[in-house]
């Protein structure tokens, strides 16, 4: 009997730590739900605030309006991402000391008065990355398109591509890409209605 009392003890012993490790376990997920539905409403609220207040100061707004309430860059036309960017980046991918570098090759767009901490052969650390499952060989002919909104301008929007064909994009070629990021920065923004 006295064996039994003792496995009986252990049983009850590691039934209430099970118990106290599930309890545990949900309240850190709870913290971070918590935590993530915080930071999303301040988010709101100092975008919002910050948009309110945007007069004055204007050097630290975009020129156009529209990118107050763009919630979804992604699902608009390649002509008005575009148009909407305050910067685009041209990367390429090169592999240095075992780890897929994305190092900025060409500025095509910059507005006038947004600053811009990248330049051309800076590492644009977003998409540089450990060499993993999938990656396969994309140092040796892939190359990405970083689109930037905002002042300072932050990426909003990528995409990769190989060649000179952008084939998320619609099969523009980037010399055409490049001609409408340098006409984006001469054209009148179209009238709101």
């Amino acid at each position: 009997m006295d064996n039994l009392d003792k496995l009986a003890r252990a049983i009850r012993g590691l039934t209430i730590a099970i118990w106290c490790a599930i309890g545990l376990q949900v309240v850190a997920y709870g913290y971070s739900y918590w935590n993530f539905w915080r930071m999303t409403d301040s988010g709101t609220m100092e975008r919002s605030s910050r948009s309110a207040s945007s007069s004055d100061s204007p050097a630290e707004t975009t020129d156009d309006s529209e990118s107050d309430f763009d919630n979804d860059f992604n699902a608009r036309p390649i002509r008005d991402k575009i148009r909407l960017a305050s910067a685009i980046l041209l990367v390429e991918m090169k592999e240095e000391a075992g780890v897929h570098k994305a190092l900025v090759q060409e500025v095509l767009k910059v507005k006038p008065g947004v600053r811009l901490y990248y330049e051309a052969g800076d590492e644009y650390d977003e998409l540089s990355h450990y060499p993993g499952g999938g990656c396969g060989d994309c140092t040796l002919t892939q190359h990405a398109l970083v689109f930037m909104m905002g002042n300072p301008a932050t990426m909003r929007f990528s995409t990769t591509f190989e060649g000179d064909r952008l084939a998320s994009l619609g099969g523009m070629t980037i010399d055409e890409l490049r001609r409408l990021a340098r006409e984006s920065l001469t054209a009148t923004p179209p009238a709101r209605p």
